[in-house]
């Protein structure tokens, strides 16, 4: 879930900029729209998952305007970045391996961890369990979310919300 990006625009975002913090690719769409002044063709019929991020990359603001992500293999929740903290459900060990499911889910400060070696729950106990509580949360709000606006399937003209 670390993926580097790298935006150049000269005069208008700062140049030189590292930051660590969370712009997912569902971001890049209403961010460009609203950048190029195209806000209007950002649909008001449906929901858009992505945060515009202009503020950010502008450096208006030092923060990012998403606290987490979450990432599937399929339809599965693999993992949830939220904040520093990651957790893992589950994971491939290799390129063609088996899937493996945690017994427990497996978090990792990657502020501090950033390869992702030293498994928090595992090796100081339940010291870092509270992070469940927010982790719980943003899966609770996405499935919500899933639930309410189901995806359009592909070829399918969307006609709408009930």
């Amino acid at each position: 879930m670390r993926t580097p990006a790298m935006v150049r625009w000269p005069g208008k975002i700062p140049a030189g900029k590292v930051s660590d913090e969370i712009v997912a690719d569902l971001d890049w769409y209403p961010t460009i729209a609203n950048l190029i002044g195209e806000q209007k063709r950002i649909p008001k019929d449906r929901p858009i998952d992505g945060i515009d991020q202009k503020e950010f990359l502008l450096g208006k603001q030092e923060k990012s305007n998403r606290e987490y992500v979450v990432t599937y293999v399929g339809d599965k929740v693999a993992a949830v970045k939220w904040r520093n903290m990651k957790v893992h459900f589950f994971a491939y060990e290799g390129t063609h391996s088996v899937l493996q499911q945690y017994t427990f889910p497996q978090v990792f400060d990657i502020k501090e961890d950033i390869k992702e070696s030293y498994e928090l729950w595992g090796n100081e106990g339940y010291v870092h369990a509270w992070v469940m509580g927010p982790v719980m949360k943003v899966l609770t709000d996405v499935q919500g979310s899933i639930e309410k606006y189901p995806n359009i399937e592909p070829g399918e003209d969307f006609k709408g919300y009930k």
